[in-house]
């Protein structure tokens, strides 16, 4: 059964600019991927484990077109329902780029997810991917891994695909910022006036002082990041 907490993250999640304000956290991965799929979204895009799709509008400014895949349909305009590691209905190198933004996590076989992915990436097609590295326990039982930047490196090169570039989103402040944003957006989204009143004191005192906190924390980011963007090339 999906919790209350459940159930008002995905009501949040279908408006991006909500989201995007709802927790330090997701504020800091959503600034940087948005300048990462402006610059590298091009051509034919899929989007694996979309979810709600909040980046797609930003997708469609750039590319030429979008799919979604999904496990399972939490959006109408999913086109593929199928599992990452086994995307058989999507066919050989049909993509330009592939988006994959927290979701390797949640597999328990990370290599065959990306092996999956090289095979429906074009030659010279980019993926996009984020993963986590600071993270609670979350969508048990399938929580499974955290990344370093050498280990993605590692599991990249053995598809093969060769990292372009790799960026740390946030840090402590943005990690704890995020259980306490939680809790007080995500109990209350239900609740008419009241939810308006916490995601405004949610942003004013939690989100945006983690965002602060974390932009002067310097070295200790590169060493604590919340998680990575990193965008590797199908040679």
């Amino acid at each position: 059964m999906t919790s209350r907490l459940g159930i008002n993250r995905r009501q949040i999640d279908q408006r991006p600019t909500l989201r995007r304000w709802s927790s330090p956290a997701i504020h800091g991965l959503a600034t940087i991927l948005t300048q990462v799929l402006a610059r590298w979204a091009t051509g034919m895009v899929l989007d694996v484990g979309c979810g709600a799709m909040p980046y797609r509008r930003t997708i469609e400014e750039h590319a030429t077109g979008y799919d979604g895949l999904d496990i399972e349909p939490r959006s109408s305009a999913v086109l593929y329902v199928c599992s990452v590691t086994e995307m058989s209905p999507v066919p050989d190198a049909a993509y330009d780029t592939v988006l994959c933004s927290e979701v390797l996590e949640h597999v328990a076989d990370p290599g065959a997810a990306l092996a999956e992915i090289g095979r429906v990436l074009k030659p010279g097609g980019r993926l996009i991917l984020t993963t986590p590295f600071l993270g609670r326990l979350h969508d048990e039982p399938h929580d499974y891994y955290r990344f370093t930047k050498h280990g993605l490196a590692t599991l990249l090169s053995a598809v093969p695909l060769e990292v372009e570039a790799t960026t740390s989103t946030g840090s402590v402040a943005s990690f704890l910022g995020h259980q306490v944003s939680a809790v007080l957006v995500g109990a209350t989204w239900h609740i008419p006036v009241i939810k308006w009143m916490a995601f405004a004191i949610n942003a004013a005192f939690v989100v945006a002082p983690g965002i602060l906190i974390d932009r002067l924390l310097g070295p200790v980011r590169e060493k604590m990041p919340l998680g990575y963007v990193v965008v590797a090339v199908k040679r």
